[in-house]
């Protein structure tokens, strides 16, 4: 008998769940960008990241918006990761029963290291339709 072995691309997934509590997110963000700093392997990480990078990203948005989203979108790029977008509706996440109560935000996200991206040139990020969850799913494909 002959045992074959493959040998597949190896990468990394890290499935994010941020924490409802803004301060608490310095904390995921910090352990995240060193991380980075030291992957050499090809890197995605997704889900909910309980933030936006632009006031367009929620609805409604509010003045304290923008210093989160700065914050936010600063720390995507000084850890060299790259927002993969998808194609879907303008909203991942949606909260509320009525036009006065309805909160929604793209707080969901695909982000990768240059390797992954280099790999995985044709990846995407596609948005399922909403069942149970207020979050929409994400299929991503590589």
């Amino acid at each position: 008998m002959e045992v074959k072995q493959r040998r597949y691309a190896e990468w990394l997934f890290t499935v994010v769940y941020a924490n409802l509590h803004v301060h608490e997110h310095e904390i995921l963000w910090t352990s995240l960008h060193q991380f980075a700093a030291q992957c050499d392997r090809p890197w995605l990480l997704a889900r909910d990241f309980n933030e936006t990078v632009s006031l367009d990203e929620r609805n409604p948005g509010g003045p304290d918006m923008l210093r989160r989203y700065t914050r936010f979108k600063h720390w995507i790029e000084n850890s060299g990761l790259i927002n993969l977008g998808f194609s879907g509706p303008k909203f991942i996440w949606t909260r509320g029963q009525n036009r006065d109560t309805v909160k929604q935000a793209c707080l969901d996200r695909a982000l990768c290291n240059v390797e992954w991206r280099t790999r995985f040139q044709e990846g995407v990020v596609r948005l399922l339709l909403q069942s149970h969850s207020d979050h929409v799913p994400l299929l991503i494909s590589t």
